[in-house]
Formats: C-alpha cells, sequence, structure tokens
C-alpha cells in the first residue's frame, strides 16, 4: 500500500474571523474527499485567522495511482481557490 501526503498553507486575506477560516476549510475539505476520496484534516495554525494549514491524505495499492492523485489534488486547488498557496509538501510513502 503506498500513501501519498500533501502539506499545503493558504493565506487567506479575506478572513477576518476564526468563523471565516473554516468556512474555507469545510469547503475545501468537502469537495476535496467528495471528489478525490482522500483525507483532509486542518494541520497546524489552528489559531491564525490568515492561514489555513491543510494535510491531505490517498492511500491506493499502486504508487502511480497515489502520486497521480495527490498531483490532482494539488491542480485542482490552484485551479479553483483564489488563495495564495505556499510551503507545500508532497511525498509518498510505502507500508
Amino acid at each position: 500500500m503506498y500513501v501519498s501526503v500533501l502539506k499545503l498553507k493558504m493565506k487567506l486575506p479575506y478572513s477576518e474571523s476564526l468563523k471565516d477560516k473554516r468556512m474555507v476549510k469545510n469547503s475545501v475539505r468537502d469537495k476535496i474527499e467528495r471528489n478525490y476520496k482522500a483525507l483532509v484534516k486542518e494541520i497546524d495554525t489552528q489559531d491564525n485567522k490568515k492561514v489555513l494549514s491543510l494535510g491531505v491524505i490517498y492511500a491506493s495499492s499502486a504508487q502511480t495511482n497515489a502520486e497521480q492523485q495527490i498531483n490532482k489534488i494539488l491542480e485542482y486547488l490552484e485551479r479553483n481557490y483564489d488563495y495564495e498557496f505556499y510551503e507545500t509538501e508532497k511525498y509518498i510513502e510505502k507500508f
């Protein structure tokens, strides 16, 4: 089994409260989990209303599929959300 991990941070310049941030997080999480069958969790910066840190995990029996899916997820985020993404990390582990 291969597990691909995507860690990223998003700048939320228009977020004025943690509630605004939570709305963005829930939207991103719901769409990724529904469309890509990946797990999305907020990791870090929970108290910062201007930065959203996410961890995305996708498991597959094939390494190429795990790589492709995590790349598709990142492309989807960059294409559909008008936020600056930074500190993006991708890696794959074999179990």
